[in-house]
């Protein structure tokens, strides 16, 4: 067995594009390295598959997902009885079903993550006001499935204005780089140190036709800074009006004092930090507040959080 599918069964084919959304952070806490949904449209039952490695642990993740999805029904999120099972699947199965699983995902008015066979032609034009950002789904996440995704995609909405530099600190996809400059930044720089991640990440800037906007630095942000450094000052032209860091918070509490160096001189920059759980975010804020950002305000999305403040430099 190279892999394994954990399947729900739903009675109500809504239960289960609900789950997609509601058990996302939790599935990829898991491991698990995607999932699509199969409706019966005569019966109306519908089946939410999550695939995991060999190396996860089969009972634990069952028993985890079993545990969600009962506290889900008692709160009312979730209407019908679910049955789980566990069946072994090859990895080229699961492969193709997650990309044709993956139809898209609203993460706010006026705001869509979108795969590209599900974009719009490029000869038909957006609504005003509405922003299409294609991903291309990958074997990472940052298709805006998961909470952390979506709260800075949300925070980006309402902080861009028109015209920044915004750097991205651990890009992974790209979806927030591509994102501001959809929303209409004037240039993002997608800082990713795993070179798993470039293949990914330069398709999808290649997507959305942003090759001239988003750049690439293929290494972490403590080599960026040692750049800026070596150069001896932070370039007027290279400095940055907003910073968005969505990665794992320990990593994220230790690159926070690097951010100043990304300020232009004598300017602010809007932060934007999310990947910490709402039951963190007092270290997080103690940590924001000793790089010496000042927090606005923070926003919740199920057990996550995320903050924006104000760095000046």
């Amino acid at each position: 067995m190279e892999s394994w599918a954990l399947n729900i069964v739903f009675d109500r084919a809504e239960d289960s594009r609900i789950a997609s959304e509601t058990l996302a952070a939790l599935l990829e806490d898991l491991g698990a390295v995607g999932w699509h949904e199969k409706n019966d449209a005569i019966s109306a039952v519908a089946m939410l598959s999550a695939f995991f490695p060999v190396s996860v642990s089969c009972e634990q993740a069952v028993a985890r997902v079993r545990e969600a999805v009962r506290i889900q029904r008692a709160e009312g999120v979730l209407k019908s009885r679910a049955r789980l099972s566990a069946t072994a699947v090859e990895a080229h199965d699961w492969v193709a079903e997650c990309r044709r699983g993956f139809r898209g995902v609203r993460v706010a008015p006026g705001l869509r993550v979108v795969p590209p066979w599900r974009a719009r032609a490029p000869s038909k034009t957006l609504q005003p006001g509405t922003t299409e950002i294609i991903i291309e789904p990958g074997m990472a996440f940052g298709t805006g499935l998961h909470e952390t995704t979506r709260v800075c995609l949300r925070l980006l909405q309402r902080e861009i204005r028109g015209g920044e530099r915004v750097a991205d600190v651990g890009a992974g996809s790209g979806i927030l780089s591509i994102g501001a400059v959809q929303m209409g930044a004037r240039s993002a720089l997608a800082i990713e140190v795993d070179p798993q991640a470039h293949e990914n990440l330069m398709e999808n800037i290649r997507l959305n036709g942003l090759g001239r906007r988003v750049q690439i630095f293929k290494d972490d942000l403590r080599q960026y800074v040692a750049q800026l450094q070596r150069q001896g000052h932070v370039r007027r032209t290279g400095g940055f009006d907003s910073i968005v860091c969505n990665i794992l918070v320990e990593k994220m509490l230790r690159l926070l004092p690097l951010f100043r160096a990304l300020v232009r001189p004598r300017r602010s920059a809007i932060v934007i930090v999310s990947g910490h759980l709402w039951t963190e975010r007092r270290d997080v804020a103690t940590a924001l507040a000793d790089a010496g950002i000042q927090i606005a305000y923070e926003r919740r999305m199920g057990d996550w959080g995320a903050i924006a403040g104000r760095l000046s430099s």
